[in-house]
C-alpha cells in the first residue's frame, strides 16, 4: 500500500472522529444559545432565568457573562439582540444621585414584572461595581470586534465613557480593585475579572479614537487604563498570590490584610478562586502555576460526576469550561454527555442565564481545539 494511501486511511480516520466531536458539542452549544434567546425579554435584558408567573431578576454580571456567549457564531448570529441587551444597559446607568454611593455609570440589578403586558423594572443594589463594569466594557469591546459597527460606538459613547469611570472609581492605591467605593475587599475573583476588562477597555478606547472627535478625553482614560493595567497585573501577582504556599488568597479585607485560602473543600471562595486566574487569562492555561492548581482542584473534586456540588448549590459550569482552557477532553466530554442527558432540556433550577453560558462557552474552546487537530492531520485540507 503506497504511503499516501496509509495516509489518507489515518487521516480521513481522525478527521470522522474530530468532526464528531465537533457536532457534538455544535449541537449543544445551538440549544443552549436558543435557551438564552427565547429567555431574552421585550426590553433587551437577558434574565437569570426566564419570566415565571411573569416576574424575573436581571443581575448585569451574570446577563453580560450571557451576552458575550451569544457572540460565538457558529450556526446563528445574534450579535443584534446581544446589542439590544447592551443598549438596554447603558439606557439604565445609575447617575451620581441615583448610586449608592455617589458613583456615576454604575449599573443596578432589576426586579422586572410583566403587568398588562408592560415590563415594569425595579432596581435594586448591585453586588459590585468592579466586576459589573469590568466585564460589560469587554462585553462592548466584544461586541465591536464582531460587528465593527463604529455608529454603534460612537451613539453610545458617553455612556460607554461613564462606565469607564465607574470602573476606575473602584481603583485602589495599591493597584488593585475593590467591589465598591462602599466595600473596600479586594477579591482575587474581581481583580482578575478587572485586569481582563482593563485590557478589553484599552482596546475599546483605541478603537473609540478612531471615529470620535473626542480625542482628548479619550486619550486621557487611555492613559489612566494603561497605567492601572500595569499596576493591576503586578499586584495581583504581589498582594494576592502566595509564593509560600502556592496558592491565590480568597482577598485582602477592608483594611488591606489578607483573608488566606483556607483549605480545598472549601469550594466557594477559597477552592474556585484558584482556577479564576485561568479563565480570565491572567495565567495561561499551559502555565505550570495552572497546571498545578488544576490538579489539586482535581484531586478534591470529581466535578466530571456531577457530585461536587452540595444539595441547593448551583452548578458551577464554569469548571467545565476551565477544563476546557486546560485541555482535559475526557472530562469536558463526560461532563457535557451527562448534562446533554439529564438537564439540557429542561433548564431545572438552579441552572441560570450565566451557568448554560459557560457551557456555551465550553464547546466554543472544544471545537476550536478539535479543528485545530483535524487541521494538523490534514493542514492542506485535502480530506476536509
Amino acid at each position: 500500500m503506497s504511503s499516501f494511501l496509509v495516509y489518507k486511511d489515518y487521516a480521513v480516520k481522525h478527521i470522522n472522529n474530530y468532526q464528531e466531536k465537533i457536532d457534538f458539542y455544535l449541537e449543544i452549544m445551538e440549544i443552549e444559545q436558543e435557551w438564552l434567546i427565547n429567555s431574552q425579554l421585550d426590553n433587551g435584558s437577558l434574565p437569570f432565568r426566564p419570566l415565571s408567573n411573569n416576574k424575573a431578576d436581571i443581575i448585569p454580571y451574570f446577563s453580560t457573562i450571557s451576552a458575550m456567549s451569544l457572540l460565538h457564531n457558529r450556526t446563528n448570529d445574534y450579535s443584534n439582540q446581544v446589542i439590544k441587551y447592551v443598549k438596554w444597559m447603558l439606557g439604565r446607568l445609575n447617575t451620581k444621585d441615583e448610586d449608592y454611593f455617589d458613583v456615576d455609570g454604575t449599573m443596578s440589578n432589576f426586579h422586572v414584572e410583566l403587568i398588562n403586558n408592560k415590563l415594569v423594572e425595579i432596581p435594586f443594589k448591585y453586588d459590585s461595581v468592579d466586576s459589573y463594569t469590568a466585564l460589560f466594557i469587554a462585553l462592548v469591546d466584544k461586541v465591536y470586534i464582531n460587528t465593527n459597527n463604529s455608529d454603534f460606538l460612537l451613539k453610545n459613547e458617553t455612556n460607554i465613557i461613564r462606565v469607564i469611570h465607574a470602573l476606575l472609581s473602584t481603583r485602589n492605591s495599591n493597584g488593585l480593585s475593590y467591589v465598591s467605593v462602599g466595600n473596600k475587599t479586594q477579591y482575587t475573583m474581581d481583580n482578575v475579572e478587572v485586569n481582563y476588562g482593563l485590557k478589553s477597555s484599552v482596546n475599546l478606547i483605541n478603537n473609540l479614537m478612531k471615529v470620535s472627535t473626542n480625542k482628548d478625553e479619550l486619550n486621557d482614560l487611555r492613559i489612566q487604563l494603561e497605567s492601572w493595567l500595569v499596576e493591576n497585573t503586578k499586584a495581583i501577582e504581589t498582594y494576592l498570590w502566595s509564593s509560600e504556599t502556592n496558592k491565590f488568597h480568597v482577598a485582602l479585607d477592608t483594611k488591606d490584610q489578607v483573608i488566606e485560602f483556607k483549605s480545598w473543600d472549601i469550594f466557594y471562595p477559597d477552592a474556585i478562586a484558584q482556577l479564576y486566574p485561568v479563565v480570565f487569562g491572567y495565567i495561561e492555561p499551559s502555565s505550570p502555576k495552572a497546571k498545578e492548581l488544576y490538579q489539586l482542584f482535581n484531586e478534591e473534586y470529581d466535578w466530571e460526576e456531577f457530585n461536587f456540588r452540595n444539595t441547593g448549590d448551583f452548578h458551577w459550569t464554569v469548571v467545565v469550561y476551565i477544563a476546557a482552557l486546560m485541555q482535559d477532553t475526557q472530562k469536558v466530554e463526560q461532563y457535557l454527555k451527562y448534562y446533554s442527558k439529564n438537564l439540557i432540556y429542561s433548564h431545572p433550577y438552579p441552572i441560570y442565564n450565566a451557568e448554560v453560558a459557560w457551557i456555551i462557552n465550553t464547546c466554543e474552546t472544544m471545537i476550536e481545539f478539535y479543528e485545530k487537530e483535524m487541521n494538523q492531520v490534514d493542514p492542506f485540507k485535502i480530506f476536509h
